[in-house]
């Protein structure tokens, strides 16, 4: 598979997102909005392409980010994506760290200084912000936002979607 990528979501989050998939050895193609006023700018020096039409669009040589932050629609657009032969990739920061015996769900964005702990469970398209502990046997469900600088104690079971 290609090593290019689209980010869903133009705004600064997505600008975010951009870097970090750059950092993790991507070639950052473009972005997508639903916000047609942010069509034909650019971000990072890349284009605002317009909305993503999944049948047009999606293309399975192609990886996708979605740097959206309401937890909802980011997972409901993860999981078209996939649906339409799109992937998503994990993106891990190198300066991340997580235990060999912790399990990431799909598609998980993981910002640098992170921690994360033994036996720890990051659900489906989850994103852990910089600077963020997870500790050990602690479980987030699918779509989780966990923000810059939380920490999570061990044992801790977060329902899905949870910001």
């Amino acid at each position: 598979m290609d090593k290019q990528i689209f980010i869903v979501g133009a705004g600064t989050y997505g600008a975010a997102i951009g870097e970090l998939s750059e950092l993790c050895g991507y070639e950052l193609v473009g972005f997508y909005d639903n916000d047609l006023s942010k069509a034909g700018k650019s971000i990072l020096g890349k284009p605002v392409i317009g909305s993503l039409d999944f049948e047009k669009d999606i293309s399975a040589k192609v990886n996708y980010a979605v740097a959206i932050g309401n937890n909802v629609v980011r997972v409901s657009m993860a999981k078209e994506i996939i649906k339409n032969g799109g992937t998503i990739p994990w993106l891990i920061h190198p300066k991340a760290e997580i235990s060999k015996y912790a399990r990431l769900g799909s598609g998980c964005i993981i910002h640098a200084l992170t921690y994360i702990w033994t036996k720890a469970e990051i659900g489906d398209f989850s994103i852990i912000s910089p600077h963020v502990v997870i500790a050990h046997h602690t479980k987030l469900g699918e779509g989780c936002f966990i923000s810059t600088g939380c920490s999570i104690g061990a044992g801790i079971n977060i329902q899905e979607r949870v910001f």
